[in-house]
């Protein structure tokens, strides 16, 4: 079947109507009830004793439908087995036409109590009536949501007088304490009768669906043409269309107008009117397309292509003007209009830098953007030396010594493992301008010179302590490969053994500084150091060590000494670990200005302790690094904070919060200041 000509015009130029955007306001309703019983009393009752029992069997349910007349468009049936209702959203398609919402509530609560033999209350209906005008066929969505609240309990027949803690929104079970106001024998028959009134409170809401999208898309191609597609998204059954463009031409010349394929969907034929060109009046006027073939079209699809000259650079804004979509009933279908942007030949540019610099026992590596001209993003790869290793980067960015794929201004940091001159290089950048031009920036690369730690130190944090000898006695005995990372081999001979655990014991206590030139900090005196507790689990280790170097024939000189005094200390701090990692209530508390916060770890962990005032904002960061497992409970161990924040200045009185993190342990206290 094919449509006259003249049909097609008058749905093009059919007038524009708009639809109501729903329902959404809640309403509430008064709901009465009652609860009737006979209570045989087993032996004598005085006056005032108390029976405690429980509404605990509810049912609640809504009828809800949608209706024109005698033409029902929808109907549904909810059930709860509590006090609230939630269903949806359900969608449905409404004519025009006048409709009605109808909501229809009922149910009954009954209680298992022995006390009462199961008494029934059914609870009054309650109907809920709206009105919705529909100007033309729309989706729709249905929400239910509906609420007993605020109950209030009477007493109508009884010597019995009723109280509770009545919640405001009604759950599953309704707690009541029946008092008896008059003394009763055993064997008496006691009917009572208790009314219950409360508040039914419907939020049902009944939307128009999200509008479909009508848009220019801008393309550009090359740096002397434009392409702008006229795009619908989103759209249901949409038969003709009709609009003008707009656009300065003094930035821009039309040079084709072009059918899109959307309404050709389904290899249907389409009428399809293009205006003359005429680029003085700066508009195409009556741009027009609709199917010949019945059916209409529904989601995303290119309505038409115009081509553009670039005439000179400068912005234009293309704006749709004059339009009209319609179904196959020639009901006009609104849509959110959205015009395009057009900057023509726009430069991009813009220099990426790397800037690496040491912090701590870290490099850490910059990658900054300067002198950015019209651009919305960037891509790029860092390349950074071998001697180096990241920290916190995602396995799936890294590709050998390549972090790809880096987005924004960011910060990374790397473990030392070989000293020298290192240099930072940038590849594969790319500039995105606004317009979708894309440029390849100014690549700046980085270098710096560091010294590495020595051998001996293994966790590379240049400082040798018992991390060191921890990661040792995890592999000691062990051959090893000479690129381990970390490596405990300390003279990388292939093997880790009591000469490695030597060297360490021999430098002890040794800071140094990936810094040229910076002086280094001595070997602890061993005979004053006190050292922590010693995970349990090593002290087979240890112990091992300590026989290895007692029967070294070097046993005797002061290297090995000094290595067997160090061990002695370990083996006699050796104790049992805590079982699991806690955060513990801060002392004192509340407090003024200082207080000390204990937690205990179960392994080995990087640490970090941070103050969070009531609002949830950081105020102070009190310490961050690596340390043994352990329990930090005095308070020559405890985490301490003295009641400043990060710029010194004592906070005020109130609630803070105190949050550990050590390793993918979280725990957050709360403690007060009181002044």
């Amino acid at each position: 079947m094919k449509y006259h000509r003249s049909v097609i015009i008058a749905l093009i130029l059919f007038s524009i109507l708009y639809p109501s955007t729903g329902l959404s306001e809640a309403i509430t309703r008064e709901m009465v009830f009652s609860v009737n019983g006979e209570i045989e009393v087993p032996l004598d009752v005085p006056a005032g004793t108390a029976f405690n029992l429980t509404i605990d069997d509810i049912s609640f349910e809504v009828d809800l439908s949608i209706s024109a007349g005698d033409r029902i468009a929808f109907q549904t049936n909810v059930s709860s087995r509590s006090g609230t209702i939630e269903h949806g959203p359900d969608s449905v398609t409404l004519h025009p036409g006048e409709y009605t919402i109808r909501e229809r509530y009922s149910g009954r609560l009954s209680s298992r109590d022995p006390l009462l033999g199961v008494p029934l209350a059914v609870l009054q209906s309650v109907e809920i009536s709206r009105r919705l005008s529909v100007t033309h066929t729309t989706d729709y969505t249905v929400g239910i949501r509906a609420q007993l609240q605020d109950l209030r309990p009477h007493v109508a027949e009884g010597p019995l007088t009723i109280s509770g803690d009545f919640p405001d929104i009604i759950d599953r079970n309704i707690p009541l304490t029946l008092e008896v106001t008059e003394p009763l024998r055993a064997g008496d028959k006691v009917r009572f009768r208790i009314d219950f009134r409360m508040k039914i409170v419907s939020d049902t809401r009944v939307k128009a669906s999200a509008l479909p999208r009508l848009f220019v898309e801008v393309i550009p191609e090359g740096l002397d043409q434009v392409v702008a597609r006229v795009k619908v998204a989103d759209v249901t059954n949409l038969f003709g269309f009709q609009f003008d463009l707009h656009f300065n031409s003094k930035l821009l010349k039309v040079t084709r107008l072009d059918e899109g394929s959307f309404l050709k969907r389904g290899d249907a034929d389409t009428f399809w009117r293009a205006p003359e060109i005429k680029n003085k009046t700066r508009r195409l006027n009556g741009v027009l397309g609709t199917r010949l073939t019945p059916g209409g079209v529904s989601g995303d699809g290119t309505l038409a292509t115009v081509t553009f000259e670039v005439r000179k650079p400068g912005t234009s804004t293309l704006e749709l003007n004059g339009v009209k979509l319609l179904n196959e009933a020639g009901h006009q279908i609104d849509a959110v209009i959205e015009p395009g942007n057009v900057n023509t030949n726009l430069p991009v540019s813009a220099t990426l830098r790397v800037v690496p610099q040491i912090v701590d026992a870290f490099v850490v590596a910059e990658v900054q953007i300067h002198d950015a001209v019209n651009v919305k993003r960037f891509s790029v790869d860092l390349v950074f030396p071998r001697g180096l290793q990241p920290v916190g980067v995602n396995k799936k960015r890294l590709r050998g010594t390549v972090i790809r794929e880096i987005t924004e201004p960011s910060t990374f940091r790397f473990q030392i493992y070989d000293g020298g001159n290192l240099d930072f290089v940038l590849q594969n950048g790319k500039l995105t301008g606004e317009s979708g031009r894309t440029e390849v920036p100014v690549m700046e690369p980085g270098s710096i010179t560091v010294v590495a730690s020595p051998a001996w130190d293994i966790n590379r944090d240049y400082k040798v302590n018992l991390f060191d000898i921890a990661a040792l006695g995890k592999s000691f005995g062990k051959s090893i490969s000479e690129d381990a990372r970390p490596n405990p081999d300390v003279n990388r001979d292939g093997i880790v053994d009591i000469v490695d655990f030597v060297q360490i014991g021999l430098h002890f206590g040794e800071e140094y500084s990936p810094v040229p030139g910076a002086p280094a900090a001595p070997a602890i005196a061993l005979e004053t150091w006190v050292p922590q507790r010693v995970d349990a689990t090593q002290l087979s280790t240890l112990q091992q060590m300590m026989r290895e170097v007692t029967r070294h024939p070097l046993a005797n000189t002061p290297a090995f000494m000094r290595s067997r005094e160090l061990l002695a200390k370990l083996l006699s701090a050796a104790s049992e670990v805590p079982a699991q990692t806690r955060l513990l209530p801060n002392f004192p508390n509340p407090f003024n200005p200082e207080t000390w916060m204990p937690y205990q770890l179960a392994d080995d962990a990087t640490v970090k302790i941070s103050i969070y005032n009531a609002d949830g904002r950081l105020i102070r960061s009190l310490m961050s690094g690596n340390q043994l497992k352990g329990s930090y409970l005095t308070r020559d161990k405890a985490a301490y904070w003295n009641g400043r924040n990060d710029t010194g200045e004592l906070v005020t009185s109130g609630l803070y919060f105190y949050h550990l993190t050590a390793g993918d342990f979280t725990a957050t206290k709360r403690m007060v200041i009181l002044k």
